[in-house]
């Protein structure tokens, strides 16, 4: 039984201490995000984070507790599906301990790729001979990330058992602040694209969201455009796109918070009739109906 007492009320002492680690305000992956402690200390210190939990009861929660405007998905860590390079921080506190070791494996290697260069990794995991199914000897969590600069490793008694904490940086150069926005959350038969602005520059962006979305195999897309201003022939073209690939696997593709001159705009060029529009996403979920709009050629 999930209960959001249990992890306390502050957030977790790694994070508190080193989140002025994290470049330039920006974007964090909560993984596991249990009552949401991290997530709202981390947002109230001015960054972008997205959390993820696959109990529906620790989702709910978080979502209350951060308010409007959070993002919020629940969904199990291990189907994820996020591009390479997307976050300035990864949180991965209090998860690896109900993970099987391939399992563990396998998502750190994906929150490795998920790290911008110079990225910060927060991670917590048992230490060996307590009966979890993974758990790491002494000094060993460290060397999973070799070339990594270790900020912070410590083995001691938590809460419940002996635990390593861990904070390691990227190799690379801290990577330029474009403001350009944007990754994917997959929930139940929906794949969620989020986006910040993009301007007529950024085609190459709407190129790559487009190109990530077709990777995804989910009947529904819903693209969230409410941080996106102007009529920008790229992104009505990158709507088209996503809404073209998700009629092939018998789909369709909604549209939120579409500027009125996008909207416009998509009527002008004739390929409204490919993508519906809603207010919110709580609205786009709610439709049942596909559109089934005929392929682009």
């Amino acid at each position: 039984m999930w209960n959001s007492d249990w992890l306390g009320h502050g957030p977790n002492r790694i994070v508190h201490d080193h989140a002025h680690l994290i470049q330039h305000k920006g974007r964090v992956l909560d993984l596991g995000c249990g009552n949401g402690r991290d997530s709202l200390y981390l947002r109230k210190a001015g960054f972008s984070v997205l959390a993820v939990d696959s109990n529906p009861d620790a989702a709910r929660h978080t979502r209350h507790l951060l308010g409007s405007g959070a993002t919020v998905a629940q969904i199990d860590a291990r189907y994820l599906c996020l591009p390479d390079n997307a976050f300035d921080a990864v949180v991965l506190i209090g998860l690896i301990h109900n993970l099987e070791p391939t399992q563990a494996d396998a998502l750190c290697t994906r929150a490795r790729n998920w790290l911008n260069p110079g990225g910060v990794l927060f991670m917590t995991a048992p230490l060996k001979g307590q009966g979890y199914a993974c758990e790491y000897g002494p000094g060993e969590l460290p060397k999973c990330f070799p070339g990594w600069t270790v900020e912070l490793h410590e083995e001691k008694s938590g809460m419940t058992h002996e635990v390593i904490l861990l904070v390691v940086r990227k190799p690379g150069n801290l990577v330029e602040d474009t403001g350009v926005r944007y990754n994917m959350v997959v929930d139940d038969d929906t794949l969620f694209v989020l986006t910040g602005d993009i301007s007529e520059a950024e085609a190459n962006t709407c190129r790559a969201i487009r190109d990530e979305a077709a990777g995804v195999t989910t009947p529904r897309v819903i693209c969230d455009l409410s941080a996106t201003c102007g009529a920008r022939d790229s992104v009505v073209e990158m709507l088209v796109g996503i809404a073209a690939d998700a009629h092939h696997r018998g789909g369709d593709l909604i549209a939120v918070g579409v500027p009125p001159e996008m909207v416009a705009r998509m009527g002008a060029m004739q390929v409204d009739r490919y993508v519906m529009t809603a207010d919110s996403i709580s609205e786009a979920k709610a439709v049942r109906t596909p559109l089934h709009a005929p392929a682009r050629d």
